[in-house]
Order: structure tokens, then C-alpha cells, then sequence
């Protein structure tokens, strides 16, 4: 008989991608949502060799190629690391088949093993996405190892383990301590937020330093040695033995990943009843007062439901505002920039033709990235016969529902036309051009985003982040968006603003077939 762990982590397994589904339903839109979520799975893929592939080169040109290995487990742990952290406890701790499980003669250690398993694949997938094209290009340039070659098999597929844990365990005491907070979503949104404004941040602060220093090289040298020297040591062990001068760190590295996995599945097994208990506490609540209840109209009742369901998940509300953050520090960075470079004599907008369209191209990337739309409806789940039954039509709930996404795209796209404008110093066409793209940009994405999620609901998910992050209309409309976004600054480059005259017309003809098309939409239980 198979072990009780290994028939957990398949069940597992075939429920995160949809498998039983499409084996077992005979809903023919299955298996095209499947292919459709395989060909975003390729596409994800392969931006992510893109990117793995020019650091490595980076590294090559600086001529430190030898430091692309230790480099490549370091990076791939930093993203796994944040990745537990905002979804670790939530994939670890998922409560809505926890009384089924309960009630089945399991060990607590079969299930924190299977459900670490269930974690743990993908970011071996994700480390493996990292390390095997930068490895690619450190044989190109110093020669094939069969020693190099089997280490750092043994090396990728214990990295995800050390950043997981840490993540996990991270997760688990952050919402511990936050289970009676009544504002826990907005806290953990706020972290999140804030952590990605350091990234960008970051991104800008060191992408300026490379262009103004003399050696580029040593810009990226210094971030290398921050990273393994002082933050993410066990990436050094890897270093020096393929670098050769320690043949034991790879050893001492898969020992200490080793180890953590043993002392996690023990602790966590020893105290998962306990966690599960913590964690399953209701919010603080709050004493009744004759002014919580306010007349409104349906449809701004609606409205505000959506707005309070977006503060109160964290990680819905960071993917659903991420981009418009991302937008606004964009924009901060391009006065900034502009500035800079006027002070040395230069004008930023002669350093790249057509540069004022290619980047207002370039602005709707980060709309596509802002879409609660896109997974607002199935966010309903079990209890969208409550809202469907409603006497509102099916019309007003979903662009009740897009709404939000509308409002955060154009406040944070105004900013960044306004930062734009003065920035490159548009000309008055300009301006216009900018403005007006605003509200069209922001209904096509928001429209979009809830006509997908209309058309491809997933109303049986067990946590948010199945819905939010992984969904087929989220990655469609991001992905979809950055495709067009890429397209859209390629053309404006060679033919201007003819390009962008084009665009909007077809936006707003876009835009008036999906307004067609919700109001003739039907939602049924």
C-alpha cells in the first residue's frame, strides 16, 4: 500500500493544476483553460530564461563568470523566499478542507510532509528556471564539468528548501500574532507594498549608479558580494566549491538544507493541531453603532463591498495595486532621472526617439499588472448564490466589480502622465495625448480583466491566492497586457505618434464592445 503521504501530496497535486477536473468533469472549457494556463506556464518561462540568461552575461562581460553558480542560488532563494512568505502559511495552512482531512486516520507529520511537497515543486520548478540558463552560459564561457554538472544538480534541487522554511515559518508567526488583528489584511498589504517599493527602489538606485559610474563592472560586483558575502551565506558554500577552492561547502550546504527539512516537518508536525487552532480565530470584532448603517444605492453598495473585500485580503489587494505602485515610483524615477541628466547638458527625451509615446506604451505593462477585475468574481466562491440571487442585474455586479480596478489604474496613470508631461517636457499634442490615455488604458484593463474572469470563473479554490495569482483570466490579462505593452513601445519607436493615434481609437473601440458585452451578460449560480 502506497504511504499515506505520497497519495496526500498526488491528491494535492492534481487539485492545484486542475487535473482531477479535466480527467473526471465534462465541461469541454476545461481542457481549453488548461492549454491556455500551459501556454502562459511557457510564456512565464521563458521571460524568466530571458532574464536569468542576460545576468549571467552581465556577469561574463564584468569577467567574474566564475561567481554565476553561487550568484544563481542566491537569486533564485531570494524570490522563493519572498513567495513563502506571502504564500507559504496560506498553502501550509489551508483551512477549507482541514475538518475533512481531520477526521481521516492521518499522522500529523503525513500531512505537513505532503503539503510541503505540494509547495515545494514549484519552487524547485522556479529554481530551476534560474540556475539552468545561468549555468548554460557559465559552461559557454569556461567549459563543460561533469563534476560542476552533478553538484549542481544536488544544489538546485535542495535550494528551494532552506528559503522555503524560513518563509514558511516567517508566515506562519506573522499571522500568528495577527490573528486577533482587525486590520491584519491591510497590515500584511502594506508590508507587501512596502516591499516592493524597496525592490523598484532598489532597481532604480543601482540601474543610476551603473550608468554613472566609470566600471560598471564594479556595480555589479558589489551587488554580488552584499548578496552572497552578507545576506544569503549559504549561496557562498556553493561558491567556493565550484569556484574550487572548498571542495566541502556544496557538502556543508546540502547538510544544513537537510537538516532544516528534518527540524521543520518535526516542529511543525509537533504543533500543527495548535497553529491550524490559532490561525482558524475569527477577527477582532467591533461594537454596533447606529451609524454603521448608511442608505445607499445598489450599485455603489456594490462598489464598496469590492473595496472592503480588496483591503481585507492582503494578497489580493497587492496584486491588485502592485502595478499602480509600481506606476507612481515610475514616475517619481523619471523626474528624477530627467533631472539628472539636465544637469549634465542632456535632455532626456533626445536620448531615444519618440521617447515620450514608447514610454506612455510602456505605462500600460503596469495597468495590466493592477486588475482585480480579473479575479473579483471568482472570489466569490461558495457564496456567489447570495449575490447572483440578488434583484440587481447581472451588468451592474460586474461593473461594480471592474470599478475598482478603473479607479486605481487612473489615479496612479494621472500621476505618471502628469510626472511624464513634465519630465520629457511634452509638447501640448503630447499632454493630450498622455491624458487621454488615461481613462482608456484603465477601462480596457479593467473591462477586459472582468469580462476574462466572466468567462472563465474558478469558483472551487481553497485559498486566495489560487484566484488572485495563479487563475487563468490573471495570468491572461497580465501577460496579454505586457505582450500588447511590448508591441505598442516597438512601434511608437520607429513610426511615432501615428502609432499611438491608432491605439486609442482601437481602445475606445475596444472598449465599447466589452461594455456590449457585459450588458448582455448572465450570472448564474
Amino acid at each position: 500500500m502506497k504511504a499515506k503521504w505520497l497519495l496526500l501530496t498526488k491528491i494535492h497535486l492534481l487539485g492545484m493544476f486542475d487535473f482531477n477536473k479535466m480527467r473526471k468533469g465534462k465541461d469541454p472549457r476545461l481542457m481549453k483553460r488548461t492549454i491556455g494556463g500551459g501556454l502562459l506556464f511557457v510564456l512565464v518561462l521563458a521571460l524568466l530564461l530571458f532574464y536569468a540568461v542576460s545576468i549571467a552575461m552581465s556577469f561574463a562581460e564584468g569577467g567574474f563568470i566564475e561567481k554565476v553558480p553561487g550568484f544563481s542560488v542566491a537569486l533564485a532563494s531570494f524570490f522563493i523566499l519572498l513567495f513563502s512568505f506571502f504564500q507559504g502559511g496560506a498553502r501550509l495552512f489551508a483551512t477549507k478542507d482541514f475538518d475533512q482531512l481531520m477526521a481521516m486516520p492521518l499522522k500529523k507529520s503525513d500531512l505537513v510532509i505532503s503539503r510541503l511537497i505540494a509547495i515545494y515543486l514549484p519552487d524547485l520548478a522556479f529554481a530551476l528556471g534560474v540556475i539552468a540558463p545561468m549555468l548554460i552560459v557559465y559552461f559557454v564561457h569556461v567549459g563543460f564539468s561533469a563534476v560542476t554538472l552533478l553538484l549542481m544538480v544536488m544544489v538546485t534541487l535542495l535550494t528551494p528548501v532552506i528559503p522555503l522554511f524560513i518563509g514558511c515559518v516567517l508566515s506562519t508567526l506573522f499571522a500568528a500574532l495577527t490573528a486577533g488583528f482587525r486590520y491584519k489584511g491591510l497590515l500584511e498589504s502594506a508590508l507587501s507594498l512596502i516591499l516592493v517599493a524597496a525592490i523598484v527602489a532598489g532597481s532604480f538606485l543601482f540601474s543610476f549608479s551603473s550608468a554613472s559610474d566609470t566600471d560598471p563592472s564594479q556595480s555589479l560586483y558589489a551587488m554580488y558580494d552584499m548578496i552572497i558575502g552578507r545576506i544569503y551565506l549559504p549561496a557562498l558554500l556553493v561558491d567556493i566549491t565550484i569556484s574550487g577552492e572548498q571542495i566541502w561547502g556544496v557538502f556543508a550546504f546540502a547538510g544544513i538544507s537537510l537538516a532544516a527539512c528534518a527540524l521543520f516537518v518535526a516542529l511543525f508536525a509537533r504543533f500543527f493541531f495548535t497553529i491550524n487552532a490559532l490561525l482558524r480565530r475569527q477577527s477582532a470584532g467591533r461594537a454596533y453603532r447606529r451609524g454603521d448603517v448608511r442608505a445607499s444605492t445598489p450599485f455603489r453598495t456594490l462598489v464598496g463591498k469590492e473595496f472592503k473585500r480588496l483591503v481585507s485580503c492582503s494578497s489580493y489587494l497587492v496584486n491588485g495595486i502592485c502595478g499602480a505602485v509600481m506606476l507612481v515610483l515610475f514616475s517619481v524615477g523619471l523626474i528624477v532621472f530627467a533631472e539628472v541628466f539636465r544637469a549634465q547638458g542632456i535632455e532626456i527625451g533626445d536620448l531615444v526617439q519618440n521617447l515620450n509615446y514608447i514610454v506612455l506604451g510602456a505605462a500600460l505593462f503596469c495597468y495590466g499588472t493592477t486588475c482585480p477585475a480579473a479575479s473579483a468574481l471568482s472570489l466569490e466562491g461558495s457564496s456567489r448564490s447570495a449575490l447572483f440571487s440578488m434583484p440587481v442585474s447581472a451588468n451592474k455586479i460586474l461593473l461594480a466589480k471592474a470599478l475598482p480596478t478603473f479607479l486605481i489604474n487612473a489615479i496612479s496613470g494621472l500621476v505618471f502622465a502628469v510626472c511624464a508631461g513634465i519630465g520629457l517636457r511634452m509638447g501640448a499634442l503630447d499632454w493630450i495625448f498622455a491624458i487621454l490615455s488615461v481613462p482608456l488604458f484603465s477601462a480596457f484593463v479593467a473591462l477586459s480583466g472582468i469580462l476574462l474572469n466572466y468567462k472563465m470563473p474558478n469558483y472551487d479554490w481553497k485559498t486566495e491566492i489560487q484566484v488572485v495569482k495563479n487563475s487563468i483570466p490573471v495570468l491572461i490579462e497580465t501577460f496579454g497586457v505586457m505582450a500588447l505593452s511590448f508591441a505598442i513601445c516597438i512601434l511608437c519607436y520607429f513610426f511615432g505618434w501615428i502609432v499611438f493615434v491608432i491605439l486609442l481609437a482601437l481602445v475606445v473601440l475596444a472598449d465599447a464592445v466589452f461594455l456590449y458585452l457585459i450588458q448582455n451578460a448572465k450570472l448564474y449560480a
